[in-house]
C-alpha cells in the first residue's frame, strides 16, 4: 500500500497505525515524502509488534526531520520485530542506523534459516537437460 507524495499528515498515520494492529495481510507500507511528523511515524512503528504480515515499511523523506530520540525509539521497536525485513529510512545518526541495519539482518536472516529448516532431504541442483 502507498501514499507516496500525498502530503498525509499525522492524523492519516495514526489512522495507518491503527490499521496496522487488525491487518494480517498487508505486506509493504510506503508513507515516504509527506508531512508526517515524528509523533506520527513512532505511533507507526509502534504498530509494528501487533503486526506479523509486514515486510517492508518505507518512512523516508518527511517535511520534518524526526529528531534523535524518535529515531533510537524507532531503532528499539525494529530491533524487537522478527518479521520486518525492508525497512526505509536514512538514520541521521550512525548508532540507530547501525543497529536498524543489524535487525534488519537478522530478521532476513531467520527467514533463511526458516527456509532452510523446511526444506526436506538432499538439496539437488537443477541442470539444463541436454548437457
Amino acid at each position: 500500500f502507498s501514499i507516496v507524495g500525498t502530503r498525509s499528515n499525522d492524523p492519516v498515520a495514526f489512522a495507518l497505525a491503527e490499521m496496522l494492529k487488525v491487518n494480517k495481510v498487508l505486506k509493504t507500507l510506503n508513507v515516504e515524502s509527506n508531512f508526517i511528523s515524528g509523533a506520527g511515524i513512532l505511533r507507526l512503528v509502534e504498530a509494528l509488534p501487533y503486526n506479523t504480515s509486514l515486510v517492508e515499511l518505507k518512512i523516508d523523506n518527511q517535511s520534518q526531520p524526526l529528531g534523535n530520540k524518535v529515531e533510537m525509539e524507532i531503532v528499539s521497536m525494529l530491533e524487537k520485530n522478527a518479521t520486518l525485513l525492508k525497512f526505509g529510512y536514512h538514520f541521521t545518526q550512525q548508532g540507530p542506523r547501525l543497529r536498524a541495519s543489524n535487525a534488519m539482518m537478522n530478521n532476513n536472516d531467520l527467514v533463511r534459516k526458516r527456509r532452510l529448516a523446511d526444506l526436506t532431504g538432499p538439496i539437488i541442483p537443477k541442470c539444463r537437460s541436454g548437457i
